[in-house]
């Protein structure tokens, strides 16, 4: 779905956003290009949904402890 018209930005591009780590407001608005002179600069004003968005593709990234893959092959007792 789109959450910025004037620059057909979409949720899942947000939330891709987020994954990079990308999720305070300032970031959000320079990195999506909110301020731009192409944008109304509503979804600048209201920028919450895009913090919202990006916390929830930061919480879908695959985030492994380290050795997590070699841990799990040693407990297989095949």
């Amino acid at each position: 779905m789109y959450v910025c018209i004037c620059l057909a930005i979409t949720e899942a591009q947000v939330k891709d956003v987020g994954r990079t780590g990308t999720v305070a407001p300032a970031a959000l608005i320079d990195v999506l290009g909110l301020k731009d002179r192409n944008c109304c600069g509503r979804c600048a004003r209201q920028v919450d949904r895009f913090v919202t968005l990006a916390w929830e593709g930061a919480g879908e990234a695959e985030v492994r402890p380290i050795g997590t893959a070699r841990l799990q092959t040693q407990t297989s007792f095949a």
